[in-house]
């Protein structure tokens, strides 16, 4: 109860997993002071191919140029699943993959191998 008669002293932003949430609502004087919830769903296709363009474009990277393919971005989401760890791991890795091999963009074949790759040392 960091507070005073005119306003908070301390609030705090709890960020985690799915998995979180059963753990803290077995802590009731935390819980109930909890007054905002929310669950950020998987994103959707759109969703993963701006979120992967806003990355790049963090970064500095121009996107008008296409470093990513539309096929790769749809390989992409259907194995993450829209979940934006993951798309952020995966886009890691291809990107790797990318200046290793000296190639200029991000392909259906690239994403598939390392995909591949990703599987067989159980990264998923």
């Amino acid at each position: 109860n960091y507070e005073t008669n005119e306003y908070k002293l301390l609030q705090l932003v709890v960020v985690g997993q799915m998995e979180l949430l059963p753990k803290l609502k077995r802590i009731r004087n935390f819980s109930d002071r909890i007054n905002l919830k929310y669950i950020l769903n998987p994103l959707d296709i759109n969703e993963t191919k701006n979120m992967i363009e806003f990355r790049l474009r963090q970064a500095g990277y121009n996107t008008q140029k296409g470093l990513f393919t539309d096929t790769a971005m749809n390989m992409i989401y259907q194995y993450t699943q829209g979940y934006p760890r993951k798309i952020a791991k995966l886009c890691h890795l291809a990107l790797e993959e990318l200046v290793m091999r000296e190639k200029v963009s991000v392909d259906e074949a690239l994403v598939a191998e390392v995909i591949e790759g990703d599987r067989k040392v159980g990264l998923d």
